[in-house]
């Protein structure tokens, strides 16, 4: 639960730094779609990140 926090506080900083980019860079995998949809970023096409 804690790694899910963590990589949830990622994410909005990812999100907050991106604006309104359609496209999010991730510095590492991780789940991202529940943050993506508490932030109402629903401006963004793709995620990336590395393998």
């Amino acid at each position: 639960m804690a790694a899910k926090l963590r990589a949830e506080a990622v994410v909005m900083e990812a999100i907050a730094s991106v604006g309104e980019s359609q496209i999010l860079e991730l510095p590492m995998s991780m789940p991202f779609r529940s943050a993506i949809e508490k932030a109402g970023a629903d401006h963004l096409l793709f995620v990336v990140h590395p393998r």
